[in-house]
């Protein structure tokens, strides 16, 4: 995942669905919120 100012994060692959937490958390790790990734 990477910000347009250039911040990023590594994601490791899952081969199921992320748990709400674990996105919520790796969305504020990347300092992006949900809306930035649904408008990506």
């Amino acid at each position: 995942m990477c910000h347009p100012d250039g911040r990023q994060t590594y994601v490791a692959i899952h081969t199921k669905d992320l748990p709400e937490g674990t996105y919520i958390s790796i969305l504020k790790q990347a300092k992006l919120t949900k809306s930035e990734i649904d408008n990506a």
